[in-house]
């Protein structure tokens, strides 16, 4: 479901078979692409592109990499007052959570997506949580945001997905992009643990271990 476009499955009779490009082909790929982000007007670029150099750029758009920035910080007394202020954090567990064993902690992912080294997009939020020293008690997500880059433009949050396992809560956004019509997906998604343990990946299965 997420990341910029899914590689292509080629299906045998017997068995599911997964086509490996070739540096020829990736070489191909990576000057159609550039090609056209490079341009000074890249509608008519990729307007003026051959099928089969569509083709090529399409195919570009598979080869899916991440740089990420991430940091947490146990929340202060007067953090978790200003998240409560805001409704970032409900009043009741989060000012538990500060007079007990457990606290409240923040974590921020910020991602840059990219194919074959052409940059399109950042995207970043914040998560927001506070445990009993046992269990996640309260969670919330702020601060999300995203910026297309090189003509890929950021068209909207396409949904959050979300839960308390009790042990960790977690959250998942996934962010939409579009290029000349044709929209794409990433996801990013953040963690938190009841000890304050943390984690972040670049995908939106929330269930997985």
């Amino acid at each position: 479901m997420t990341g910029m476009l899914m590689a292509s499955l080629t299906l045998g009779s017997v068995a599911t078979a997964v086509a490996q490009p070739t540096s020829e082909n990736l070489g191909a790929e990576k000057a159609v692409l550039v090609k056209v982000v490079s341009a000074t007007d890249h509608k008519a670029a990729y307007a003026s592109l051959s099928a089969s150099d569509k083709a090529l750029f399409a195919k570009a758009l598979t080869h899916q990499k991440v740089t990420e920035v991430k940091h947490t910080h146990r929340m202060s007394s007067a953090e978790v007052s200003a998240a409560v202020a805001s409704d970032e954090l409900a009043a009741k567990p989060a000012f538990a959570a500060m007079s007990s064993g457990g606290g409240c902690w923040s974590a921020y992912a910020y991602d840059t997506w990219s194919d074959l080294t052409v940059r399109e997009g950042n995207t970043w939020f914040t998560l927001n949580w506070c445990s009993d020293g046992t269990r996640v008690t309260t969670f919330d997500y702020r601060n999300v945001g995203a910026q297309g880059l090189n003509t890929f433009q950021f068209t909207g949050i396409e949904a959050n997905i979300e839960q308390n396992f009790g042990w960790e809560a977690r959250e998942a956004i996934e962010y939409r992009f579009s290029f000349e019509g044709k929209r794409f997906y990433v996801c990013s998604q953040l963690r938190g643990g009841a000890t304050g343990l943390y984690s972040h990946r670049q995908d939106c299965n929330i269930w997985a271990a």
